[in-house]
């Protein structure tokens, strides 16, 4: 734990785990719908999450129709066969058959494809449930592949040029270690208190036993897979690594130590790899050093002193990384769809 820690605090809000996506995406938010069976409405399809409230139009059943049997197609099945193949928007009312119709046909495309189908939030029953905007959101998170595969390249540019305090003979890192998980169960996050396995990997470098951990959230069932990447042993520079992730555990967290540090390290938490619209085929996050709590040093090369009691997880400012009471990033995560 470093003296400048404790001007922490206000920029956590800012560090989130928020993707810089390459690409925009826009919203239409008519208003809501008086019940669960209303005509279909026309207008044209953002494809985006939706409001609570937002009534369901005929183009938002047709495209989901469109999009789900492109599934079915891509994992070995033909064409649904839709009760009211034609929509037509202020003429056919939306009913719970065309939403459990949906989820049917993506369920046998999940199956179809040797993945779990999804677990639905609520059961729609005709008569008793209203159709809600988040039903179509969900539907829309679904209706894509079950898996995509994805290059990460860790980009670093800290060097003297642009970090020139007290800058490390031998600036290099950690190999790379992480997991695909569900949303909101990351292995680190700010404000929270460093595992044995993060505070063994951001003062050492070492990935055990922090493969351990994500190892048993894997065998919980709240993550995916471990992730394992390699090592860059020398900044500036960059490495890549491909990984397979599923939407049922569509999050990315992923870290690496800050080396030689006390118990500095960049990494994301949480970070999401899909959207109301389906997998991002391009984002990337900007990555400011953290201080892991763990080790009082206040330079690169600090003896060990461990911090009693062990601090949290914080953004690390000011000197040697930035001027007092800033960050300065050393680098960028970029996640690329590549299948």
């Amino acid at each position: 734990m470093t003296a400048h820690r404790l001007r922490t605090i206000s920029v956590l809000v800012a560090m989130a785990a928020t993707p810089l996506l390459l690409g925009a995406l826009g919203a239409q938010q008519p208003p809501a719908p008086a019940d669960g069976e209303s005509v279909a409405t026309a207008g044209a399809s953002t494809d985006a999450a939706l409001p609570p409230g937002t009534p369901v139009r005929a183009v938002d059943v047709t495209d989901l129709r469109r999009r789900v049997d492109d599934l079915r197609r891509r994992c070995d099945l033909g064409n649904f066969a839709w009760t009211d193949p034609v929509i037509m928007a202020g003429a056919t009312p939306i009913k719970a058959v065309h939403f459990n119709e949906l989820r049917t046909a993506i369920e046998d495309a999940y199956r179809s494809c040797d993945a779990a189908p999804p677990s639905w939030n609520e059961p729609i029953t005709a008569g008793v449930t209203p159709i809600r905007a988040a039903h179509l959101t969900e539907l829309r998170r679904w209706a894509n592949p079950p898996r995509a595969r994805y290059r990460v390249t860790f980009e670093s540019w800290w060097s003297a040029r642009t970090h020139p305090q007290d800058f490390p003979g031998n600036p290099h890192y950690s190999p790379l270690i992480g997991a695909t998980h569900r949303a909101g169960a990351p292995f680190w996050m700010p404000g929270g208190l460093a595992s044995p396995g993060m505070e063994n990997m951001a003062e050492t470098g070492s990935v055990s036993p922090l493969n351990d951990e994500v190892r048993a959230a894997v065998a919980a069932g709240s993550a995916g897979r471990l992730l394992r990447g390699g090592q860059l042993n020398r900044s500036p520079g960059s490495l890549s690594m491909e990984f397979d992730v599923t939407l049922a555990f569509p999050h990315v967290s992923l870290v690496t130590m800050v080396a030689p540090s006390p118990d500095w390290f960049l990494g994301v938490y949480d970070f999401p790899l899909v959207g109301a619209d389906g997998w991002y085929q391009a984002v990337e996050k900007e990555l400011s050093p953290w201080d892991a709590g763990t080790d009082s040093g206040e330079t690169y090369a600090s003896p060990d002193a461990d911090t009693v009691p062990q601090q949290r997880i914080l953004v690390l400012l000011g000197p040697p990384v930035a001027p007092p009471g800033a960050t300065s990033s050393f680098g960028r995560f970029v996640f690329e769809r590549i299948r």
